[in-house]
């Protein structure tokens, strides 16, 4: 198995476990692996920081061996949407105007159509919306 981030810190918490894991120093827009290296790709909780979603797609695609399977969670949508609206709503009052404080999310459609146009097929896209 292989741990990936981007942060020292992060590999250097995680924990042993029975399965011999090697922990790589690495950006998920430019993963230091060669072609069909692996049959499964998970990413959980860190695709919605990454700037060129549709190149690190295509990366994790490249990485993966025919039929292989990624697997992934980010956050998205609306995700935070009454925290956005609040913080838009009290700047605009105080300010005049206002800038981002939280992160875009991607939409369920558009994740959909860029996993597509990665290479990636048999998707299946499930939101939890509350």
């Amino acid at each position: 198995m292989f741990m990936v981030d981007v942060t020292e810190n992060a590999l250097k918490q995680s924990r042993e476990g029975d399965i011999p894991t090697h922990r790589v120093l690495a950006d998920e827009e430019f993963l230091p692996f060669k072609e069909n290296s692996f049959d499964l790709v998970v990413s959980s909780l860190s695709l919605h920081w990454i700037n060129d979603l549709p190149g690190a797609l295509r990366q994790m695609q490249y990485v993966l061996k025919p039929d292989g399977v990624f697997i992934g969670a980010m956050l998205g949508g609306e995700t935070l949407y009454e925290l956005r609206c609040s913080l838009q709503l009290s700047e605009l009052e105080r300010e005049g105007g206002f800038g981002p404080h939280v992160s875009p999310y991607t939409s369920v459609t558009d994740l959909g159509n860029l996993l597509g146009q990665a290479g990636f097929n048999m998707l299946t896209v499930v939101s939890s919306g509350t």
